[in-house]
C-alpha cells in the first residue's frame, strides 16, 4: 500500500511530516511539493513541476492525501482512495465553499483544530500535525536561575493576536513584585526554521497565540509551533477554546489554555510564581504529552489506521 501527501505549497512541512511519520510505522509514503517553502527546512517534501509530472508521481499511489485545502488542477484519480486536510485561513475563510468543492472528490477529510469541525465536510476526523520529536531535542534547565523567561516570535502577529500578549505582558511588568521574575523575549522577525527552534527553546514559557476576531467571529487555536515548543521542553501557554473536543480524542492535555486577556494575565502571573522544582516538571510532563500523543511514531499508527482501513 502506497500514500502520497501532495501540496503546492507545504505549510509547516506538514504533508512531509505526515510521510515521515507513516514511514516510521512501515508504510511506502512520500510527500510531494510544487513550491520550495521559504522557512529553509533541512528536510522537506519532493518538488515536483507540474500536473503532468505530478500525475506520474501518483501513478502507483493508493492513497492520496491533499494538503492544506489545496487543488493542483485536474488529474486522474481512479481508483485511488482520496483524502483531503484542511487547517488554517485558507479553508477557515470559505468552509462551506470548499466542503462544496471537496466533498465529492474525497472519502475522509482530515481538519487540523476543532474550530474547524462541523462545517459540513465529508467523513471529518480530527487530526492535529505531527511533530518531529526525534530531530527536536528539550531543553529543561532554566536560562536564567530565579528568573521566568517567556518568549513569543510569531511568523504573523495579526493571526497570532500578538498585540493582546505584548499588552498583557507589559500589565505584567509594571508589577514591581513581579517584574524581578520575569523576561519576555519578543521579535517578529522572520528566521530560518531551524534558527526559530533555537530562539524557542533559550526560554521557559512559550506563548503561541491569542484569541483575535475576524470580522465578529473570535478565533484562536494553537498550530504546529505549539507542538515545536513542546518538543523543546518548553511550557506552552495559547488560545485553545475547544480543549474538551481535543481531549475526548486525545485524552488530557497540559497546554494552558488562555483564551482572553484577563485569562493570559492569571496564567502568565501563576507560572511566575511557580517554583523551580515544579516549573522542570511541567516542562518535562509537556514534552513527554508531544511524544506520546503527536510524535511521529504515534501520528504514523493513527494515520495508518485512518487512510489504510
Amino acid at each position: 500500500m502506497k500514500v502520497t501527501f501532495v501540496s503546492i505549497s507545504d505549510w509547516g512541512n506538514v504533508g512531509y511530516l505526515f510521510a515521515k511519520s507513516m514511514q516510521k510505522v512501515g508504510v511506502d509514503a512520500k510527500a510531494v511539493i510544487k513550491n520550495p517553502h521559504p522557512f529553509n527546512y533541512p528536510e522537506h517534501a519532493k518538488l515536483y513541476e507540474d500536473l503532468t509530472s505530478l500525475q506520474m508521481l501518483i501513478k502507483d499511489t493508493d492513497v492520496i492525501v491533499f494538503m492544506h485545502t489545496q487543488w493542483p488542477g485536474q488529474l486522474n484519480l481512479i481508483g485511488k482512495r482520496v483524502v483531503v486536510f484542511h487547517g488554517g485561513s485558507t479553508y477557515r475563510k470559505n468552509k462551506i465553499g470548499w466542503n462544496s468543492f471537496w466533498n465529492p472528490k474525497i472519502d475522509i477529510t482530515l481538519i487540523q483544530t476543532p474550530d474547524l469541525m462541523g462545517y459540513g465536510a465529508k467523513n471529518e476526523i480530527l487530526f492535529p500535525p505531527p511533530v518531529d520529536e526525534e530531530m527536536i531535542k528539550p531543553v529543561y534547565e532554566q536560562t536564567n536561575p530565579g528568573t521566568v523567561v517567556f518568549a513569543h516570535f510569531p511568523r504573523s502577529g495579526v493571526l497570532k493576536g500578538s498585540q493582546v500578549i505584548i499588552s498583557s505582558m507589559r500589565k505584567i511588568k509594571r508589577d514591581r513584585t513581579l517584574n524581578q521574575k520575569i523576561r519576555f523575549n519578543y521579535t517578529k522577525n522572520r528566521v530560518s526554521w531551524l534558527e526559530n527552534l533555537k530562539r524557542i527553546s533559550t526560554c521557559d514559557v512559550y506563548i503561541e497565540s491569542q484569541q483575535y476576531m475576524q470580522g465578529s467571529q473570535p478565533l484562536g487555536e494553537w498550530g504546529l509551533t505549539a507542538l515545536e515548543a513542546a518538543a523543546l521542553g518548553k511550557i506552552v501557554v495559547t488560545c485553545f477554546q475547544n480543549k474538551e473536543n481535543y481531549e475526548k480524542r486525545y485524552g488530557p492535555c497540559p497546554i494552558y489554555s488562555s483564551n482572553s486577556p484577563n485569562e493570559l494575565f492569571k496564567v502568565v502571573k501563576y507560572l511566575i510564581e511557580m517554583p523551580t522544582e515544579e516549573l522542570i516538571e511541567k516542562k518535562r510532563q509537556t514534552r513527554q504529552w508531544v511524544e506520546t500523543q503527536h510524535g511521529l511514531k504515534a501520528t504514523g499508527e493513527r494515520l495508518k489506521e485512518i487512510l489504510l482501513m
